[in-house]
């Protein structure tokens, strides 16, 4: 069985870190073992594991959601949807690209998040809407607006999850503070990278 690993601590603010693999931890292989009993601990193995990762996201975004309102018009991206694994589960069930050769199996790949890192993603979600709307306010004239998202911004320093972003502060002063002096070219710039879903229109 092979583990892919996904390690996604350590979110830099100002963008979105690619997913680290590990080296895989080599299988071992299957020489002689009936196709059907191999293919039953594969899609047992991978089950297990989406349900893991499914609990995983589900219970991380919903005390994130509990912590981080989005402003109004905004909301949190969709949910990771797991699909190597989903793949995998469904070439077993229809016998498609599982075995290479008759005497070995291909290997599953189970992935592993690191804890915290679905609710860093919302959090990293939550930082684009209340920027967003930021810039909307500034757009708008309203410069209480821009204050008050400015300060939420800030203030994130200051919640559970700010661990997972070390250069928060370079993203509050090259982005944040700017818009309290009327500039929004940096924070119009980061916002580019930023999920549809958490733009203010």
């Amino acid at each position: 069985m092979r583990r892919r690993y996904l390690v996604g601590g350590g979110i830099a603010a100002t963008t979105l870190t690619a997913l680290l693999v590990v080296p895989a931890i080599a299988g071992a292989q299957t020489g002689g073992l009936d196709e059907d009993l191999v293919r039953s601990d594969a899609r047992t193995a991978l089950v297990e594991n989406l349900a893991q990762l499914e609990d995983q996201q589900r219970t991380e975004r919903d005390r994130a959601l509990q912590e981080l309102t989005f402003p109004e018009g905004t909301t949190v991206g969709a949910a990771h949807d797991f699909d190597a694994v989903r793949t995998q589960i469904d070439q077993i069930d229809t016998g498609s690209a599982w075995l290479s050769h008759t005497d070995q199996a291909d290997p599953a790949e189970l992935e592993w998040y690191e804890p915290g890192y679905f609710a860093s993603i919302v959090a990293l979600d939550w930082q684009c809407a209340w920027l967003s709307s930021a810039v909307a306010s500034l757009a708008s004239g309203d410069s209480v607006g821009v204050a008050s998202a400015s300060t939420l911004l800030r203030d994130f320093r200051d919640s559970d999850f700010a661990d997972a972003f070390p250069d928060y502060d370079y993203f509050v002063a090259e982005y944040v503070d700017p818009l309290e002096q009327g500039d929004s070219s940096g924070a119009d710039a980061y916002l580019g990278s930023c999920r549809p879903e958490t733009l203010s229109h």
